[in-house]
């Protein structure tokens, strides 16, 4: 079965293709549906189901970076910074487990265990924590301030910066990777889970009409 670019198929309402990934969908409807999977670790989720967020996420953080830039210093500034620190924090954690959880989703629309994304997505959120002793998942920015503006830091604190960063880096190159036909095994519809169109065999396979194309015996195995 197929999803056109924008939509379900026209036969599938969404209320009914909620355990399937969305291919093409948009930045609110992502968030929508990341939220109403909110705790789902089952199935599969599209490149765009997992990236707009983090674009979303992005830029809300920007924003706010630069509503602190632009305050005039004062009193005033400090305490609306504060504020918008604890609100940007609270985003972020709101946003936490649905994240892991379509991080989950997205790992096995590549044919691997979700598991592994999630372990993947906490390294660098745990070990921050250990360096840093704050909340926030940002150790590229981390590992550049250690390399780049702390020469006298500990050589222990910049591999585990390094370490942490090439957990980000890793995960960032599974979740840019498509759709691939051997994710069909963690779908809850098997073979007839949702595809993209240049994933759709020409001759779906059945048992008395084989696939011409064996590649697709194999993926799905």
């Amino acid at each position: 079965m197929s999803q056109s670019s924008d939509s379900w198929p026209a036969s599938v309402s969404i209320d009914e293709a909620m355990d399937q990934p969305w291919y093409g969908i948009g930045l609110w409807p992502a968030i929508k549906i990341l939220f109403r999977k909110g705790f789902t670790f089952s199935g599969r989720a599209s490149r765009n189901e997992y990236w707009w967020p983090q674009v979303f996420l992005l830029i809300v953080g920007l924003l706010f970076w630069i509503v602190t830039i632009l305050l005039p210093r004062s009193s005033h500034s400090d305490t609306i910074t504060i504020i918008v620190g604890i609100v940007l924090r609270v985003i972020n954690l709101v946003f936490w487990i649905p994240i892991l959880a379509v991080t989950w989703r997205r790992m096995q629309d590549i044919g691997k265990p979700g598991w592994v994304g999630l372990i993947l997505a906490l390294i660098p959120w745990a070990l921050n924590v250990f360096t840093t002793g704050t909340l926030s998942s940002s150790i590229v920015i981390y590992a550049l301030d250690a390399a780049l503006f702390s020469p006298s830091l500990l050589v222990i604190e910049i591999v585990i910066a390094l370490i942490a960063l090439a957990c980000e880096l890793v995960l960032i190159v599974f979740m840019l990777t498509p759709t691939r036909v051997k994710g069909l095994k963690y779908d809850p519809r098997g073979n007839d889970g949702f595809l993209p169109d240049y994933l759709i065999p020409a001759a779906p396979p059945g048992p008395a009409d084989p696939p011409p194309d064996v590649r697709w015996e194999q993926d799905i195995q």
